[in-house]
């Protein structure tokens, strides 16, 4: 995020000056989250930051996937997921993989 001053001097033909909804910013992240639910049981979906959650995928990985290698199951659930919340909510998600819980993340949740 940026000070709207400072974004106007850098980009002044392409800014705009919004005000934050912070409403609406929570209702959709309620639907994104929803969507989650379908796929990975309530304790395998950890909220940290709002807009920053991490989905344990281990057993969840069996039941959406079969064919291919662990990695490929991998990012063939996450794809079914994104195109999900595309088609349902019009919002694109970018999606991190990992093997382990960040251990910045495990800290916040102690």
């Amino acid at each position: 995020m940026s000070r709207p001053r400072d974004l106007s001097q850098l980009f002044p033909k392409t800014s705009y000056v919004v005000p934050p909804r912070m409403n609406l910013y929570i209702k959709r992240n309620m639907r994104v989250n929803n969507i989650f639910k379908r796929y990975v049981a309530d304790e395998d979906l950890l909220m940290y930051p709002i807009d920053e959650p991490i989905l344990k995928v281990t057993r969840s990985l069996n039941i959406f996937t079969t064919e291919g290698t662990r990695s490929q199951r991998r990012k063939k659930f996450v794809q079914m997921i994104q195109e999900r919340i595309k088609e349902e909510l019009g919002l694109i998600a970018t999606v991190g993989v990992a093997e382990i819980i960040p251990f910045g993340q495990t800290r916040l949740r102690q």
